[in-house]
């Protein structure tokens, strides 16, 4: 193993793209703040390079209970702390020559980022992906605190995702040193501060005066964090090559620092969020090993073999009258929306055709305006447009999989001739909502994708038909609350087939307020059913809010004492049941359709039978554990496994549909 003072020469070179993944805004300063002074000196002499220094902060720096902040913050709010500590990165940043542009801030809540391990894996695989960095280093697993070991599992996840083809992988992994408990039972509980477990001398790098000096006021720039620095030196930094590191166990024996001091995460807990994590991204967590010797680059002679994921074009296409967008209030267009996002954050390229107004990250293709009513007649102008708008776009562009999402995907098709490219549909609703003979179509350009195991077991045989890919949410959006207020939530579409009028009625019966959220579309079904049905039951505890997005959706959410489910119709998912759930409130709904996939019965819910027997169940899910809701939320519901399951399909259908081409071009040649 390389020792620090041989690791510098490749840290500081201005040669090397470096990326640096730290728990918060400070970590960089503490674990590499003398050497980033150092490569920025050097990169000053050189007047032309090709490396780089990114800087990724996974948390905001704010945990959300105010006596964990910085003394003299506890009456600030979160977010006006997490800004605080933005504007000390910066200061300290800028005495290292990077700026805004060379820093990604995922944002996960300090002390959380444990529980989104799958997703922050994700993230960094997209970063490193796009980056591609020649080394990356970050905190080694040692149970100083959870960020920290949550930093170090997900950087080696995301590289093992990346070395089964995704793209380049890093040639080099280094671990910063930052802080653990000191493991000689003679000083039980003793802090040790940059120093690696091992506690090997040749780890230790003494800096030089004027990288020490620019590192001592690195850390004055994060002033609100004085005295948590007080701990560390500016002359000197830990450094190693990241060894081999098992996550099916702790990280040393007996209790970890964060364990000593009483914070709600364990070590058990840890371990079983990360091999659930490896798990969901086809890995094993036994063993997360740093990169592979070096090949080639400034590392040394050869040559090296990386295998890049080829770009792919993907065309979706939502119901012709609904606006695409994460906000929305529709499960299909908000999947769809996630979807869009995440292709552009892997490089692919994303088009979307959909209605003005939508909001989407890929390429934007406006269909029409809505105006309402959204009847008969609307439907089918629309259905012209988007029709021939696909019709032009395929003629025009080369295009490897068109992803319709809306129940009319039917009228929008394009002709299977000519075009030749295949067709993914997504049933977000009930088999019995779409045409009769969509399962026996002969297209075969044509595949169909239910969302759950109940739509799919309610499917007619047909062999356009796909396993289901069930949806998700994104977890790190949400905002939990351990003390909610007294009401139960009733959020989504305001119709008759979501039954808010039940879900209102069972609230009251149960002796709980309700707040109905939701937009009422302007179908004319539904504007009488508002009319007639809702506006008669409002007054009193009950309260219609109307549309709600982004944080105050998810602000909403985390405060409800129960979500409240009463749909009419066999619900082929529910996205607003995931995000309660993750968020730690439990769900009561009537067991239709695929609720009973997402909703535990006595652990993350209660499920009903009937409306007669619904308020029992909101008091039932009223009483559950918010603790271990959220938790099962956070390791079942994410939407990084969806996403990464039809991003993987939408290559097995681009690679079929290329093998296919050049098989009918070789048999007509023959």
């Amino acid at each position: 193993m390389s020792s620090a003072a041989s690791l510098l020469p490749i840290l500081t070179s201005p040669a090397a793209r470096l990326l640096v993944v730290a728990a918060h805004p400070d970590d960089e300063t503490v674990g590499l703040g003398g050497t980033l002074a150092r490569r920025a000196a050097l990169a000053r002499r050189v007047t032309s390079t090709t490396g780089t220094t990114r800087i990724v902060v996974v948390t905001d720096g704010a945990p959300r209970a105010p006596s964990l902040r910085a003394a003299g913050f506890a009456d600030a709010s979160r977010e006006a702390y997490a800004e605080m500590r933005r504007l000390e990165l910066a200061r300290a940043l800028r005495l290292v020559d990077l700026g805004p542009e060379d820093v990604d801030q995922l944002d996960f809540v300090d002390q959380e980022a444990a529980l989104h391990l799958e997703p922050l894996a994700r993230r960094l695989t997209r970063i490193f992906a796009a980056y591609a960095p020649d080394v990356v280093v970050t905190h080694p697993y040692e149970g100083g605190h959870p960020d920290h070991d949550a930093c170090a599992f997900a950087v080696r996840l995301a590289i093992r995702v990346l070395r089964e083809g995704v793209g380049r992988t890093p040639e080099l992994l280094v671990e910063m040193g930052s802080y653990h408990t000191r493991l000689d039972p003679r000083f039980p509980g003793e802090l040790v501060a940059q120093r690696f477990l091992d506690g090997n001398d040749e780890d230790v790098l003494e800096l030089d005066e004027d990288s020490a000096e620019i590192k001592a006021e690195m850390f004055a720039a994060h002033a609100s964090q004085a005295r948590v620095l007080s701990a560390f030196r500016a002359d000197v930094e830990a450094l190693r090559v990241a060894p081999d590191v098992s996550f099916t166990r702790p990280p040393h024996p007996g209790e970890v620092h964060y364990e000593r001091l009483g914070w709600t995460m364990s070590t058990a807990t840890f371990v079983d969020l990360a091999r659930a994590a490896a798990r969901a991204l086809g890995c094993d967590a036994s063993v997360s090993t740093a990169p592979p010797p070096a090949r080639s680059g400034f590392f040394g002679p050869g040559t090296s073999s990386v295998r890049r994921r080829d770009q792919l074009t993907v065309v979706s296409v939502p119901y012709t009258l609904a606006h695409v967008g994460t906000a929305t209030s529709g499960g299909a267009e908000q999947v769809l929306a996630m979807l869009d996002e995440a292709l552009v954050e892997e490089g692919h390229r994303s088009i979307v055709l959909a209605p003005e107004g939508s909001r989407v990250r890929g390429e934007f293709v406006t269909t029409a305006a809505l105006a309402p009513p959204y009847d008969d007649a609307a439907r089918g102008r629309m259905r012209a447009v988007v029709r021939d708008l696909l019709v032009d776009l395929l003629s025009r562009e080369r295009v490897d999989v068109v992803h319709f999402h809306g129940l009319d995907f039917g009228g929008v098709f394009p002709p299977e001739e000519g075009f030749g490219v295949p067709c993914l549909v997504t049933m977000h609703l009930s088999p019995s909502a779409y045409p009769g003979g969509m399962f026996t179509m002969t297209r075969e350009d044509v595949w169909l994708v239910p969302v759950s195991t109940a739509q799919a077991s309610a499917c007619p045989p047909s062999p356009r038909l796909l396993p289901p890919i069930p949806n998700g949410v994104p977890t790190s959006t949400l905002l939990p609350n351990a003390t909610p207020d007294d009401y139960a939530l009733v959020l989504g579409r305001v119709c008759r087939e979501k039954g808010v009028d039940i879900a209102i009625r069972a609230a009251a019966h149960a002796g709980m307020p309700s707040v109905i959220a939701g937009p009422v579309l302007p179908y004319p079904e539904h504007v009488a059913y508002f009319d007639e049905e809702i506006a008669p039951l409002l007054g009193g505890t009950n309260r219609y809010i109307g549309p709600l997005q982004g944080r105050d959706k998810s602000a909403r959410i985390g405060r409800a004492r129960v979500l409240v489910v009463a749909s009419r119709v066999p619900e082929t998912s529910s996205l607003v049941a995931m995000e309660a759930i993750a968020s730690g409130t439990p769900v009561a709904a009537l067991d239709v359709g695929a609720l009973s996939e997402i909703v535990e019965e006595g652990v993350t819910g209660a499920l009903a039978p009937d409306a007669d027997a619904l308020p029992e169940a909101i008091l039932r899910a009223s009483r559950l554990d918010r603790h271990r809701c959220r938790q099962i939320g956070l390791l079942s519901f994410d939407a990084g496994t969806m996403i990464t399951r039809y991003i993987e399909l939408y290559e097995q259908l681009a690679r079929g549909w290329q093998r296919r081409r050049t098989a009918r071009s070789l048999s007509g040649c023959a």
